[in-house]
């Protein structure tokens, strides 16, 4: 983290479009930093861990894609919606489907995932930090140039009890959303992991 302060202070400027740094918001490249506006334009499926594995051009081609996504999202139509901390939004003529946190998944720019991209898809209870309480992720394994995962906590809030109510209601409406993917035909049933 010290590193891209002194990498700051020493350009002053964005790395994608020139304009200044600020102190907060600002993401660390393989050769280089972003100003938080360039950042908030990165698909939220790109950790900062991976941000950091990106080169200023990877990030300019990124951008743009991110530009092409919008065209895209115009003429997405949801058919079929799954509910919850993020909404799964299906389109069944594209055979696409965009996840977002957002009721307006277009402003939110969610990215418009291809069915045929998807690999596999998994529900996943992992620990919550270091205790004995449990998150659920949903995790689509994808062929995409910029981030290889989709991967979204279900439960609302962290850290979910064993055996609790609300884990069971976090598990449910994974599954939900996974059937909501195979009962559309967008994910073929092969492809759905066991956990």
């Amino acid at each position: 983290m010290e590193e891209t302060v002194l990498n700051m202070e020493m350009t002053g400027k964005c790395s994608v479009c020139k304009e200044e740094l600020t102190m907060f918001g600002s993401k660390e490249l393989k050769n280089g930093v972003i100003c938080r506006n360039c950042a908030k334009k990165v698909s939220s499926w790109i950790t900062d861990e991976e941000l950091k594995l990106k080169s200023i051009n990877g990030i300019k081609i990124h951008l743009r894609n991110r530009e092409k996504n919008m065209e895209k999202l115009a003429g997405f139509n949801p058919d079929t919606t799954v509910e919850g901390k993020y909404t799964l939004y299906i389109d069944k003529e594209k055979k696409a489907f965009a996840v977002s946190k957002k009721s307006d998944f277009r402003t939110d720019n969610a990215d418009v995932i291809p069915a045929r991209i998807v690999k596999s898809i998994e529900l996943k209870c992992l620990p919550y930090e270091d205790t004995e309480n449990l998150d659920v992720y949903l995790i689509a394994d994808v062929r995409n140039r910029m981030f290889d995962k989709v991967c979204y906590r279900v439960n609302e809030f962290p850290g979910l009890e064993k055996d609790s109510v609300e884990l069971n209601d976090a598990l449910t409406l994974g599954k939900n959303y996974i059937k909501a993917l195979v009962d559309t035909g967008l994910v073929n049933s092969k492809r759905v992991k066991e956990d």
